[in-house]
C-alpha cells in the first residue's frame, strides 16, 4: 500500500489537499485507513483458514506433567465434535511436550484431522490472575471466533459431555429447536474424584494400560454446582463481545440468551482431587459406557506412536468408600485440629498462671492491706447487735449510784 494514500483521493474525498472540498481530521482518516487494511487482511486469512464446527480453548497450562490426561482430553473432544484445539502453554514437562509435538507434526503432514494449535504463553513478571487465564480466553475468542461456528471453553482436566446425544452438534441442535438464538450454552459442574478408582469391569485392563481417567474414575460428588459457579460454556462467538471463564460477560446485543443445560442432558465433568474431603458420592459410568470403546481404539492408536513416553498420571487404587484416601486425610486433619485446640488451651492456662506469678509483691501486699481495712470498717450485723446489748447494762449501773447520791443529799 502507498504510505501516502491517507492523504490522497480515497482518504480525503478530493484529488489534492488544496481542494475546496472539506477535509476530514487526520486522526479520523488514519483510523478509517487502518480499519480498511485490517478488514482486508482478515478476509485474506479467512480465505486461507478453514472454518470448523467447534474450537476448544484450553487456557494457561502450567507445570503440566500428565501426558496420558492430555492424550485423553484431545481424543475425547475429537469424539465430541472438535475440529480445532487451541492450547496456551505456560510450561509443561518433556513427556507432555512429546504429545504436543506428535499432534502438531501429524497435522502438518496431513495425517491428522484434529488441528492442535499451541501458543507459548509467557507473560510479564507481574501478578496476573491464574497465569493470565482471562487474557488467554479473550485472545482465543477474538483470534479464532471468526473461523469457528461454536467455541468451547474449559480446562485440560474437564469435559463437557452431552448425556442424551452423541456429540455437541446434536445437543445444540436439539436445544435450538426448543429456543433459537442462544448466545451461550452453560453446563453445570460436578467433580469426578481421583482419590480412588472404580473402572467398569470391561474397561479395567485398558484403564490401567492407558492411564485413563475417563475409564477409571466413575465416582463423582453427589453435589452438582449451581449455574455460573465452576460452570463452563459453549458459545456462538459472533454473539459474544466479552467472554469470561465461567460465563459470558457481555453479548453483542443487550438481550443475549444463555441456555442453562439441564443436568440430565449435559454435564461438566471435572476430573480432579476432591474439593470436599470424603464427600458423599454417586456412581456415574455414563461417560465410560457411552464413549469407552471408541476411546480405547483411539488411545491404542496414539500410544503406539508414543511407546517411549511416560504417561505421567497413574490410576489410583480401587478402594472401598470407607478407606478412601480423602476420608483418611479428613480424619487426620480433624485430629490435627483437635491437637491444635488442646495445645492452645494449655498455652492459655500457662499464660494465666505465669501472669499471676509475675505480679509485683508490693502491690499485692498493699491490696491485701486495703482489703483488710475495708473489712474492718464494715461491721457485721450480728457483731453490732451483740455490742449494743453489752453496752446497755453498763449504762444502767453507772446511773444508779448518781440517783442514790442525790437522795442522800
Amino acid at each position: 500500500m502507498d504510505p501516502d494514500a491517507v492523504f490522497k483521493t480515497d482518504a480525503v474525498g478530493s484529488e489534492i489537499l488544496g481542494s475546496k472540498t472539506p477535509i476530514k481530521p487526520l486522526g479520523k482518516i488514519l483510523n478509517e485507513s487502518f480499519e480498511k487494511n485490517r478488514s482486508e487482511s482478515i478476509r485474506k486469512e479467512q480465505d486461507q483458514t478453514r472454518v470448523v464446527d467447534f474450537t476448544v480453548c484450553i487456557p494457561a497450562v502450567f507445570k503440566f506433567k500428565d501426558a496420558s490426561l492430555l492424550v485423553e482430553k484431545l481424543e475425547m473432544v475429537r469424539l465430541l465434535g472438535a475440529g480445532r484445539v487451541v492450547l496456551y502453554k505456560v510450561s509443561v514437562k518433556p513427556n507432555v511436550q512429546a504429545v504436543l509435538d506428535l499432534y502438531t507434526s501429524e497435522w502438518t503432514a496431513g495425517r491428522e484431522s484434529l488441528e492442535l494449535v499451541v501458543h507459548s504463553w509467557k507473560l510479564p513478571g507481574t501478578r496476573i490472575h491464574y497465569r493470565g487465564q482471562m487474557a488467554a480466553v479473550d485472545d482465543c475468542h477474538n483470534r479464532y471466533g471468526w473461523s469457528s461456528r461454536y467455541m468451547v471453553f474449559d480446562d485440560i482436566d474437564e469435559l463437557i459431555v452431552p448425556l442424551k446425544h452423541s456429540n455437541w452438534s446434536e445437543l445444540i441442535a436439539a436445544r435450538e429447536r426448543i429456543r433459537s438464538g442462544n448466545t451461550a450454552f452453560m453446563f453445570r459442574c460436578s467433580v469426578m474424584n481421583n482419590d480412588h478408582s472404580s473402572a467398569p469391569k470391561e474397561f479395567e485392563a485398558d484403564a490401567a494400560r492407558y492411564s485413563s481417567a475417563v475409564l477409571s474414575l466413575t465416582q463423582r460428588d453427589n453435589f452438582i454446582w449451581p449455574p455460573i459457579k465452576r460452570s463452563k460454556n459453549i458459545i456462538d462467538p459472533r454473539k459474544v463481545d466479552a467472554m469470561g471463564v465461567h460465563h459470558v460477560y457481555r453479548g453483542k446485543s443487550d438481550k443475549y440468551l444463555t441456555d442453562f443445560i439441564p443436568v440430565d442432558q449435559g454435564l461438566l465433568y471435572h476430573y480432579r482431587w476432591p474439593l470436599t474431603l470424603c464427600a458423599p458420592e454417586v456412581k456415574d459410568t455414563r461417560v465410560a459406557t457411552k464413549f469407552g470403546k471408541r476411546l480405547v481404539a483411539r488411545l491404542k492408536y496414539i500410544w503406539n506412536k508414543l511407546k517411549d513416553v511416560d504417561p505421567g498420571w497413574k490410576i489410583p487404587p480401587m478402594t472401598a468408600n470407607s478407606t478412601r484416601p480423602s476420608c483418611e486425610l479428613k480424619v487426620k486433619n480433624l485430629e490435627k485440629k483437635r491437637k491444635k485446640e488442646l495445645e492452645l488451651k494449655k498455652k492459655q492456662k500457662l499464660e494465666k498462671s505465669t501472669d499471676k506469678k509475675i505480679k509485683n509483691p508490693k502491690e499485692t501486699k498493699q491490696k491485701e492491706q486495703l482489703k483488710k481495712s475495708r473489712e474492718d470498717k464494715i461491721e457485721k450485723p450480728k457483731e453490732k447487735k451483740q455490742k449494743e446489748q453489752l453496752e446497755k447494762p453498763s449504762n444502767k449501773k453507772i446511773e444508779k449510784p448518781k440517783e442514790t447520791k442525790q437522795k442522800s443529799d
